[in-house]
């Protein structure tokens, strides 16, 4: 693959992770070796979609007990991965 488009080592946040179109996305970069942190409404949905994201050997975050919402969680969620 082209370096140019590698997401290897890179933080990648993916929204609606925790099915459909986002969750195919976060898995995609995930097996790309990218870092993912992992928004989405649904609580149980993006803990299966992590969790089947770290079995890519990969980091992968998301946030288990509360909504993110705004810049400064955003933020705050990319640069905890």
């Amino acid at each position: 693959m082209d370096e140019t488009f590698s997401v290897r080592d890179r933080v990648v946040l993916t929204t609606g992770a925790g099915r459909g179109i986002g969750r195919a996305l976060a898995l995609a970069f995930a097996e790309r070796g990218a870092r993912v942190a992992l928004a989405s409404r649904t609580g149980a949905e993006i803990q299966r979609a992590a969790a089947e994201c770290r079995a890519s050997g990969v980091e992968a975050r998301s946030p288990a007990s509360r909504r993110w919402s705004g810049a400064r969680s955003t933020s705050s969620a990319v640069s905890t991965c």
